[in-house]
């Protein structure tokens, strides 16, 4: 289960988008949501203001060495 779960955590994080929710706003039985544009946690990490300059580094050389068709065959196997 370990060897799964590795393979899942670096595929959701480096490679599978998902929208963030931005703002909720309830007008009576309405509520109307805002989303961010779909990006991968890794993507949001990297732009954000308090990340440094070494960490985006490491993080873009850390995911030029995965491979997600691999990563995705090892989920499918495990």
């Amino acid at each position: 289960m370990a060897y799964l779960y590795e393979a899942v955590r670096l595929y959701v994080n480096f490679f599978q988008s998902s929208f963030k929710l931005i703002e909720k706003v309830r007008d009576g039985a309405t509520t109307i949501k805002r989303y961010s544009p779909p990006t991968t946690p890794c993507d949001r990490l990297i732009s954000h203001d308090a990340t440094g300059a070494e960490l985006q580094a490491g993080l873009n050389e850390y995911r030029s060495g995965l491979d997600p068709v691999l990563l995705l065959h090892t989920i499918r196997e495990a």
